[in-house]
């Protein structure tokens, strides 16, 4: 290995730079974006200077992921060699500069991606210091999801590490803008631990809203994975910090997660009641979407009041509502819309939506809702008594849904004990 260090003393002075600044970043991985965010390169020179390093067995290539350039990391030895020359040769200050640029660069990046993949995410600060960063190039929405999951555990440690040295604003903007990461994706532990580093971090700016929206953030995923009764707990008091700052919209969409919250624990009336009053604060705000999304839920609670009539028309409403804003809300009540109209007896209209709904949450990687809707066709095939297709259906979702949601795996199972006793 030694003969591999002694090559940085032959590399162009630019290059032997990069390869004692790479040295100070808080990844294990590199590529392309972030060094010429931390070096202030072009893209083109960051390149170039990677494949220098590669190509004398300092840097190792790790080959291209899906969502990102082609990725590098130190070999053995090579990192700490590397930054023995950075503290011997660069300026005092520098390790704190490359970590400021890192962090700009993922909080950068990163609200390309919720853009791109969440438009209606309420718009907050981003107070980026280095204003000559650029975010990786990322033309649509499956390539930004495709990032987000390539650097989940770069960003985590980006939230870390912006937390721990006191770099507040940075760190809550950070969770703030990986919400499409943590929707699409479920990971619980991650989803927690950074909304609790994050609405610490806003805590201590004393920025009121991200408090709110991170706090309502933080309860949602708790009410994902089934805990119900802290998920509660956590928007009563976003509800409370709404009122307190006059803030009608967020204490309409703390009234709509309280309504949720009932509505998942079977307790339908007190579900109904706070989503209508959800709803009519919505309206009166007019907050459309947020009316057709409080639909969905209200829509939920006549198909578990076995009103599947109603159920149809509250969803096909709120599908109409939904369509021309973004392809995940118009797919949920698509979904919900063939689950009811299975249930009245109109199986090719259910076939039809749920085919739909599925195929777009199967060509966006929304997993939980692939299948949640191809649980739903395996139940519209069971009414029909197709019992061998709704096997294969239940099947599909059954193995979506175990690494990500213990709970809905056991509902499958249960339906797949059913049809295998007939």
């Amino acid at each position: 290995m030694s003969s591999s260090l002694d090559a940085h003393q032959d590399l162009p002075p630019s290059t032997a730079r990069v390869y004692r600044l790479l040295s100070l970043v808080f990844p294990d991985d590199i590529d392309a974006g972030l060094t010429a965010a931390v070096c202030s390169l072009p893209a083109g020179q960051a390149v170039q200077a990677l494949q220098q390093l590669s190509s004398v067995h300092l840097l190792e290539n790790l080959g291209r992921q899906r969502g990102r350039d082609t990725v590098y990391r130190f070999h053995h030895r090579a990192r700490q060699h590397a930054r023995s020359l950075a503290v011997a040769e660069e300026p005092s200050g520098t390790e704190a500069e490359v970590t400021r640029r890192s962090l700009d660069w993922y909080l950068r990046t990163t609200t390309v991606c919720e853009r791109l993949v969440t438009p209606a995410h309420p718009l907050l600060d981003r107070d980026i210091s280095a204003p000559d960063v650029v975010a990786a190039p990322l033309p649509d929405e499956t390539t930004a999801l495709a990032w987000l999951q390539a650097q989940h555990a770069n960003l985590m440690g980006a939230v870390r590490i912006a937390h721990r040295k006191g770099l507040y604003a940075t760190a809550w903007q950070l969770v703030h803008a990986m919400w499409p990461w943590f929707h699409r994706v479920h990971d619980y532990n991650a989803w927690f631990e950074a909304h609790e580093l994050g609405f610490d971090a806003a805590w201590r700016c004393g920025h009121r809203l991200a408090q709110r929206i991170l706090l309502n953030a933080w309860g949602v995923g708790l009410r994902s994975d089934r805990q119900l009764e802290r998920a509660l707990e956590m928007f009563e008091q976003v509800h409370h910090l709404a009122v307190a700052d006059d803030d009608q919209r967020t204490a309409s969409q703390a009234l709509h997660e309280i309504g949720n919250v009932h509505l998942d624990a079977g307790r339908l009336a007190e579900a109904e009641r706070l989503l209508q009053q959800a709803r009519a604060m919505r309206a009166a705000l007019g907050y459309e979407r947020g009316v057709a999304l409080t639909d969905i839920c209200l829509g939920r609670v006549a198909f578990g009041s076995f009103d599947y009539a109603r159920a149809t028309d509250i969803f096909r409403t709120a599908f109409g509502a939904l369509v021309a804003e973004h392809w995940f809300n118009a797919a949920r009540a698509l979904a919900w819309l063939g689950a009811s109209r299975a249930q009245c007896g109109d199986f090719d209209e259910a076939a039809r939506c749920l085919r739909h709904a599925s195929k777009e949450f199967a060509a966006h990687g929304s997993d939980r809702w692939t299948a949640r809707s191809t649980e739903m066709f395996g139940d519209a095939l069971t009414l029909q008594g197709r019992t061998g297709l709704a096997r294969d259906h239940y099947l599909r979702a059954l193995a979506l849904y175990e690494p990500i949601s213990p709970h809905d795996a056991a509902r499958v199972r249960t339906s797949l004990e059913t049809v295998y006793s007939d």
